[in-house]
């Protein structure tokens, strides 16, 4: 340039810079996690490159700062959007933007454990998870879930299991930001199924005791009628004894099993015998010498009848068979007194009895006078 005064003139070199306009480039800034680290550096083109950042209005969240740099870092303490606007001057141009950080609570799965399976019956559970950004993508980090089955990106374990068994995993969510993982156990249990096929008799004003059985399933079984009635006098726990003393006739039921999960049911009978009475009353005598057999009787019972000698004793040469048979040959003469006893594995009955041997008939007149 060159200036003059019309006497003296002179000259000077000069520079004049055209920056381009001072702009925010950042146009938006991920979102935070609370209670975790958070850094984010802010930038800008044009201007001098002379950069001094600050806050212009609204706040940061809390637990946030920005540096002159353009840092904003800290610990999110809070939850939620927070939306503000940021300045920064070269010293020439000023230029503001407005910007929002949402900060989410800390992803987690909430799914802490899964319900048992059951071989060959369809299966459906949802793992679910709280926090995050809600946009949750689910996948199998480690070991295998139980044949039949599958977990999808929403994050639903399904299928229909094949095997029996405890199989365990870990799963894994992740929203984009963060990632959780969490080890869960599903266990494939066998079709609960009624082991007991029948039930013994019982006996009037006997006590009677029986419990049901049942294979497979939880093994966390309550017992139940599921139809008809019990005879009078006997009543099912939920532990599925069937219990008390009988006073009426026997009955058809149904019994039901559940353990939570499955449920079973059974048709079953228990009959009420009348009362095990020995029905023979005396016994014919017998002869010292002569082949001896007689067959004691009884009724009511299940008629599965056993017998024995429950006091006293047989006259020599005679035994009892378990079949109620007093049989042999008479050594001795005499009267003896004994009590025999029955049992038909429920009930048992007692009766005394006696038999007497005589001498053996003999004609002493050996002669006659004339």
């Amino acid at each position: 340039v060159q200036v003059s005064d019309g006497v003296q003139t002179a000259q000077r070199s000069l520079t004049i810079t055209v920056n381009a306009v001072l702009t925010i480039t950042t146009a938006s800034l991920p979102n935070g996690v609370q209670g975790t680290p958070y850094s984010q550096t802010l930038t800008a083109s044009g201007g001098t490159g002379a950069n001094t950042w600050s806050l212009a209005t609204g706040t940061l969240p809390a637990g946030l700062g920005i540096s002159a740099a353009g840092v904003i870092s800290g610990t999110p303490t809070g939850t939620g959007a927070s939306t503000f606007t940021v300045r920064v001057t070269d010293g020439v141009q000023t230029a503001q933007r407005s910007l929002t950080i949402t900060v989410n609570t800390l992803l987690t799965i909430t799914t802490t454990s899964l319900t048992n399976g059951v071989v060959g019956i369809a299966y459906s559970r949802t793992l679910t998870a709280t926090g995050g950004t809600g946009s949750n993508t689910w996948s199998l980090a480690s070991g295998a879930l139980p044949a039949g089955l599958s977990l999808s990106a929403a994050g639903v374990i399904s299928g229909t299991p094949t095997g029996t068994g405890a199989s365990t995993f870990t799963v894994q969510v992740t929203d984009g930001v963060q990632t959780k993982q969490q080890a869960l156990t599903i266990t494939v249990n066998a079709v609960l199924t009624i082991t007991t096929v029948s039930l013994p008799n019982g006996a009037p004003s006997i006590p009677y005791s029986q419990a049901l059985t049942a294979t497979g399933g939880t093994g966390s079984n309550t017992w139940s009628l599921a139809t008809g009635s019990l005879p009078t006098g006997l009543t099912l726990s939920a532990a599925g004894v069937i219990s008390g003393t009988p006073t009426g006739t026997g009955t058809t039921f149904t019994v039901q099993v559940a353990d939570g999960v499955q449920t079973a049911q059974k048709s079953l009978t228990i009959t009420i015998s009348t009362a095990l009475v020995v029905a023979t009353v005396s016994l014919p005598n017998g002869v010292q010498g002569t082949a001896y057999s007689q067959t004691l009787t009884a009724t009511g019972g299940t008629g599965s009848n056993t017998w024995s000698l429950a006091t006293g004793t047989l006259p020599a040469g005679l035994s009892l068979s378990a079949a109620g048979v007093i049989s042999g040959t008479p050594t001795g003469t005499g009267a003896s007194t004994f009590t025999v006893r029955v049992t038909d594995g429920v009930q048992t009955a007692q009766k005394s009895l006696t038999i007497t041997v005589n001498a053996v008939l003999a004609i002493t007149t050996t002669s006659l006078p004339d």
